[in-house]
């Protein structure tokens, strides 16, 4: 799950001067990155926290020897989940869902009600954590998740900015063109 962005390489602008390519490729270049700023930022702040780990993930990059290709990309490896939901199956493992517990304020409720329900008997913390991860992954196991769609929409609601962006660059091409 990522978005790119493609850079040509240089020599598109055959018979201008070095200098005016080389112009045009910097304003390129910096209308990519600031493209990718945006997406990045859209994507960002329609990123769903828990314990903010899925927000932090989110990366840009610049890749590709020949010219420049920038992603934006959640680095997280449970994102792909987050994003179009998990549909009824198999558990999913415990281990994650146990660092969730421990980590975000959601899951330390949700240990506080697992506390709470077993009142009288005598558990250990670690026995706890155990016991509210298994109930989390067997409801996702049975009933799955929602897709939360934080990536697809930053992309969408970023497009008017990246048309104002491309207007610049549109302007900024013909003032050296010219």
């Amino acid at each position: 799950m990522a978005i790119y962005f493609n850079q040509p390489t240089t020599g598109i602008f055959s018979g201008k001067s070095q200098e005016i390519e080389n112009q045009i490729n910097r304003i390129i270049a910096k209308t990519l990155d600031d493209i990718t700023g945006v997406v990045k930022q859209h994507i960002f702040f329609k990123t769903p926290v828990a314990t903010g780990a899925l927000r932090n993930s989110l990366q840009t990059q610049r890749i590709s020897n020949k010219g420049k290709v920038y992603f934006v990309n959640p680095g997280s490896a449970y994102a792909a989940y987050v994003e179009n939901g998990r549909a009824p199956g198999k558990q999913p493992p415990s281990d994650p869902i146990e660092r969730w517990l421990k980590s975000s304020r959601q899951g330390q409720i949700f240990l506080s009600k697992v506390a709470a329900s077993m009142k009288g008997k005598k558990i250990s913390q670690e026995r706890l954590l155990k016991t509210a991860a298994y109930l989390v992954a067997r409801k996702i196991g049975r009933k799955g998740t929602k897709a939360q769609k934080f990536f697809q929409t930053g992309i969408d609601e970023s497009q008017s900015t990246i048309a104002e962006i491309q207007e610049r660059l549109t302007n900024e091409l013909a003032k050296v063109l010219v």
